[in-house]
């Protein structure tokens, strides 16, 4: 009886390793397809990063309103999608205020807000060559020359100085 047991025995103890062995590269398999999906998504952003790149096209304030009306054109490779979780600083040598994002299109925001539109093609799609008109509503009166910073969600931050 000794003589079938070894055997038996034996087989036992393969088929556990085996098993052990298939659960352990199983999870490797796992874990190297779960890197590979983590890398794609941090190239695919550093691409997006690199590719933005913005153009200070034109402003001007409208002294009656207090609201500064500020156009920019997309002249990276990359459309720019969420404009509106972006963050708007806008000042002087003196004051700067933390503007509050008020809503697509309005055309004026109230004091100490701010607004957009995507001028060639309204679709909230900031598109590659396409311009965008800011509405900037500082809440108290701000003197020249005026500091404009905007940072992107992306992590992209341009700074422009003008006189309005």
């Amino acid at each position: 009886m000794r003589g079938i047991s070894a055997p038996i025995g034996e087989a036992l103890m393969l088929l556990a390793v085996i098993t052990a062995s298939m659960i352990i590269i199983s999870a490797l398999i796992y874990n190297v397809s779960l890197m590979g999906s983590e890398i794609k998504k941090s190239s695919v952003s550093a691409a997006k990063y690199i590719g933005t790149s913005i153009s200070f096209v034109d402003a001007y304030v409208n002294t009656s309103t207090n609201c500064h009306y500020v156009y920019l054109k997309n002249v990276g490779t990359v459309p720019l999608a969420d404009l509106d979780k972006s963050t708007i600083i806008l000042g002087n040598d003196t004051i700067t205020f933390l503007l509050h994002y008020a809503g697509y299109n309005i055309s004026l925001p109230g004091p100490g807000n701010w607004s957009y539109v995507d001028i060639e093609h309204p679709n909230k799609i900031w598109e590659v060559s396409e311009t965008v008109e800011l509405v900037l509503c500082p809440p108290e009166n701000i003197t020249s020359p005026y500091k404009l910073v905007l940072a992107l969600p992306s992590g992209n931050t341009f700074t422009w100085t003008y006189s309005g």
